[in-house]
């Protein structure tokens, strides 16, 4: 059975952890709003294109779209980086849990882990749509600017909204569950502090008499 001492030092080390799991999910989001911001960008010049509906506006399209092309876009690096932070932030749940004593923070962290599962599917699943988008613009100037050319690249531009969308709602899904345990998981190492604090004040009384 543990004592007062070994669980303040139990829950101090778990509060250290999850405030490094909190500066990991706080990198990650900045990622995310980077590859959001681009496609916002892009989706930007294509309503600009459905107005006006010309060669010079589709331009504009196509150079936003193109920057998805090469090793090292931003959107790439991005996704890669949020796919690392993702791990890690796992990894100190999977850790976490394999000796939690609060049924309530073990729920907690499950319930986490696999919402980080879902948002790694979303983060995996938008690769596609940028190689549709590559290939896209690949097919002859006639086809990009025909209706049947403009119903295929709206219909992909909707499918990367609705995913991001999906994984904004996840990180915010996340980052308040990650929020409440590493509350919860403060207030049960401030209430064992103040027990210790009482009771060496109650032994430094008793010393005195």
């Amino acid at each position: 059975m543990k004592t007062k001492k070994d669980s303040a030092k139990y829950y101090g080390e778990r509060v250290d952890k999850l405030r490094g799991l909190d500066t990991n999910l706080d990198d990650c989001i900045s990622e995310f709003q980077k590859i959001l911001e681009n496609h916002k960008k892009k989706i930007t010049a294509y309503d600009t294109f459905l107005k006006e509906l010309s060669v010079d506006s589709f331009k504009k399209v196509k150079s936003e779209v193109m920057k998805l092309e090469g090793m090292f876009d931003e959107d790439e690096l991005a996704n890669e980086s949020e796919r690392r932070y993702i791990v890690k932030i796992e990894n100190i749940l999977n850790e976490m849990m394999k000796n939690e004593e609060n049924t309530e923070l073990s729920q907690m962290e499950k319930d986490t882990t696999q919402d980080l599962k879902e948002l790694f599917r979303m983060i995996e699943s938008i690769k596609p749509m940028w190689e549709r988008q590559l290939e896209f613009m690949k097919q002859d100037d006639d086809y990009k600017l025909s209706k049947a050319g403009i119903k295929e690249l709206t219909d992909i531009f909707k499918e990367e909204s609705n995913l991001l969308k999906i994984e904004e709602s996840l990180l915010k899904k996340i980052d308040l569950k990650t929020g409440n345990i590493l509350r919860k998981t403060t207030l049960k190492l401030r209430e064992l502090e103040k027990t210790k604090d009482m009771n060496m004040r109650y032994r430094e009384i008793r010393h005195i008499r």
